[in-house]
């Protein structure tokens, strides 16, 4: 598990998943890919998806929690 801050209009790249993850936005608000996602909202990668790029909109605070 990790808190992940992003700050306004940085994105982190595409990548893949080796394990599912799930997230939650805890503060701000980004776009994952074409979806935009604000405080509260939730998702899930699965294992072995690619992950669009993420890009924030404002300071964004994520919870991220990885499976192995």
């Amino acid at each position: 598990s990790v808190l992940l801050k992003i700050k306004a209009g940085h994105t982190l790249p595409s990548h893949d998943h080796k394990t599912t993850e799930q997230a939650m936005v805890l503060e701000g608000s980004c776009y994952s890919g074409k979806s935009r996602l604000e405080k509260g909202d939730f998702f899930i990668a699965d294992a072995g998806t690619r992950h669009e790029p993420v890009r924030a909109i404002e300071d964004c605070v994520l919870l991220v929690i990885a499976h192995p």
